[in-house]
Order: structure tokens, then C-alpha cells, then sequence
């Protein structure tokens, strides 16, 4: 009976959530899982709100409908524990969901952990603490431990958002390579990156390990981001590099222990595909409204600030045929959560950077 009560009491808690997120408004009754005139519960549901207020505020922001039209949510439960009038579940996140702008696209996720603690009062089992993977609650809690300054937080981190949002509509004709490099390889034969390949890849394996390939998922590695996104490059064809003049400048994995930075660390491709000489891939910084299929998205900006890669896996088009927004596949840490065909637009607002693959040479 106790454990039926505490599945009862976190599906509950999940339908809130989702509700809350669908329809981009923060419902009221989410407090009521929460333990009443309990300093530890009330200081981590203000947490709580207050980064799902900021992520349902992100939404708002963008131009089209980032509401869902209908989702489905699938929680595998790992262990639960429970001792006298106390619990701690700890399961994996999963959903699917059709954002109204894009109706008859299946976005995806998979592999978002959760460690839940839960406590009894009154016959009644109630959320002290849920733990999980989220930019906007890290941000808060890591920003100030007082709550005091919430409220100001919230408006920097929507300040923030809105600027990002403003530069991501700017034009940034920037290439990667200077003229100088470019005089280098223009005399070499320059051959071409099979998108399809690399987004049919991108596809098949976001929300799964592939077993051929290393495993970076644990927080030791930092996540398995790039090492995805560079498996769906090499399987669009761009051959491994080794003829670098140092190990950023290669571009290869055949184990953990045989394989370069720039493979599987997402500022260390960065780097690759800025100062990459010659043999190997060509890619250049484009404006947003220039990506592709297979083209790469970064999160925090060039080297060394990079710490995400995504791959882009399609568009979405508005009902006068223009593009409106991307579809993205990637990895995350074993906590963070896989994604498949998710929009674009419903990342956070951080500084991104637009990678255009234009092939290779050899």
C-alpha cells in the first residue's frame, strides 16, 4: 500500500508538472505535493516554481506556439526505498509530445533521472526534494543559495533569455577559416557531407547508446553530446583526421583510450573545426536561417566556452511553406535526458553557435 501511495503521489506530481508546461502556465495546485509549514519542502518548492516559471516564461518568448497540442510521459522506476515515514524513488523521465506550432511532429526525450525524496504527514505522502538535470533550476539554486533574491534572479535569467533570443535573429557572416586557409585547400578537391546519412544516424540512435561507440554519459566524461554528434558526422562520411600538428587539430575515436579531444569534448570541436588545416572537415560559422539537416548547433558560445553540441535533424515549416524553426537530436549526461526531433526553440536562450558542414578534404 505505502508504495502504491508513493507512485500515486509522484504521477500526480508529474501531471501538474506537465500541464503546467503545456500550457505554459505554472498551476497553482503543484504546491499542494509538497509538505506544508516544512522549512526543508517549502525552500525547494520555491526553487522549484521559480525555474518552472523561468522555463515557461522562455517559451513565451518565442514567436510561434510552444504550448503542447498532447504528450504522453513515462516514468521507469529504478529503486525505491522507504524507511518508517520516509522514501526516496529514484526513476527515469521519459516523454512524447507534440508541440501545437508543429502538431504532426513526435518530439521526444528519454533518460531524464530523477531522485525524489518524499516524506509521510497524516497518512499522506508528500515531496521534500526532487532532483534532476534542469538549466533553469541550477541556475537558480547555484546563482544564490538565499531566496531571498529569487524574484531578481528570474529577471536577470529572462533579461538574458530575451537577448540571446534577439542575437539568434541577427545575421553573423562570420567563416571559420581565415583567407589565408583558405588559399591553403582551395587547390584540393573539396568532397561532399551526406546529411541524410548523418540525420538518418542522428535518428536511429538519439535515444539509445550505440554499442560500436564509447559510452560518455557519466559525469566523469561531462556527457555524451559530441561523441553522438560526431558519430552522425563520420556517418554522413567525414573521414577521421589524424594528420593534425597537435591532438586538437585531429578529429578520430577507435576506443576510450585510442580517440583525440575534439571527438568527443564539445569545446575541443570547437576548436577542430576552427584551426582544422587541410585533410579532414570543412565547416564554417553560418547565420541561423542558413543551417541544414546535419548541421551542428553549440550552446555557450566558441571555444572555450562551448559545453553542448547538437545535431539538426530537420526543419519546421509554417503553413505558408518557410522555414520556422529546427529540429535537433542529441545526448546529454546519463541524467540529462536524449533527445529526438525536439524544437530548437524550446532550448534555453543561451549564446549559440551555428555550425555548417561544407564537407571535406582528403
Amino acid at each position: 500500500m505505502e508504495k502504491a501511495d508513493i507512485f500515486n503521489t509522484i504521477e500526480n506530481y508529474f501531471d501538474i508538472k506537465y500541464k503546467s508546461i503545456g500550457e505554459l502556465k505554472v498551476r497553482e495546485d503543484i504546491k499542494e505535493f509538497f509538505l506544508p509549514n516544512d522549512d526543508r519542502s517549502k525552500k525547494y518548492y520555491i526553487f522549484e516554481i521559480a525555474a518552472l516559471e523561468m522555463h515557461v516564461n522562455q517559451r513565451k518568448l518565442q514567436k510561434h506556439d510552444l504550448k503542447f497540442s498532447k504528450y504522453n510521459y513515462y516514468l521507469h522506476y529504478i529503486s525505491l526505498s522507504i524507511n518508517d515515514n520516509k522514501a526516496m524513488a529514484v526513476l527515469d523521465e521519459n516523454h512524447d509530445v507534440y508541440f501545437k506550432f508543429s502538431s504532426n511532429i513526435k518530439s521526444q526525450m528519454s533518460n531524464l533521472r530523477h531522485k525524489i525524496y518524499l516524506e509521510k504527514f497524516k497518512d499522506k505522502w508528500y515531496i521534500i526534494r526532487d532532483i534532476y538535470n534542469d538549466y533553469y533550476k541550477s541556475f537558480v539554486m547555484n546563482y544564490d543559495k538565499s531566496q531571498s533574491y529569487l524574484d531578481e534572479i528570474k529577471e536577470i535569467i529572462l533579461r538574458q533569455n530575451y537577448n540571446n533570443y534577439l542575437e539568434d535573429q541577427k545575421v553573423r557572416n562570420i567563416s571559420f577559416r581565415n583567407d589565408v586557409v583558405q588559399n591553403i585547400v582551395s587547390k584540393e578537391k573539396l568532397y561532399n557531407y551526406n546529411r541524410i546519412d548523418a540525420v538518418n544516424y542522428a535518428r536511429m540512435w538519439a535515444l539509445k547508446l550505440n554499442p560500436k561507440w564509447g559510452n560518455y554519459e557519466s559525469e566523469e566524461y561531462g556527457g555524451d553530446c559530441t561523441n553522438f554528434t560526431s558519430q552522425c558526422i563520420y556517418a554522413g562520411g567525414i573521414p577521421f583526421d589524424f594528420y593534425g600538428t597537435s591532438d586538437y587539430v585531429k578529429w578520430y575515436w577507435y576506443s576510450n583510450d585510442k580517440r583525440v579531444a575534439p571527438w568527443t569534448g564539445a569545446k575541443e570541436f570547437n576548436y577542430y573545426v576552427q584551426y582544422n588545416k587541410g585533410y579532414g572537415l570543412k565547416a564554417h560559422l553560418a547565420d541561423l536561417a542558413d543551417m541544414m539537416p546535419g548541421d551542428i548547433v553549440q550552446l555557450g558560445g566558441n571555444y572555450p566556452q562551448t559545453y553542448h553540441s547538437m545535431i539538426i535533424s530537420d526543419y519546421v515549416y509554417n503553413s505558408n511553406g518557410y522555414v520556422e524553426d529546427y529540429l535537433i537530436c542529441q545526448h546529454s549526461t546519463s541524467v540529462g535526458g536524449r533527445l529526438k526531433d525536439y524544437p530548437l526553440s524550446s532550448k534555453p536562450h543561451v549564446q549559440k553557435v551555428y555550425i555548417s558542414i561544407d564537407g571535406y578534404y582528403k
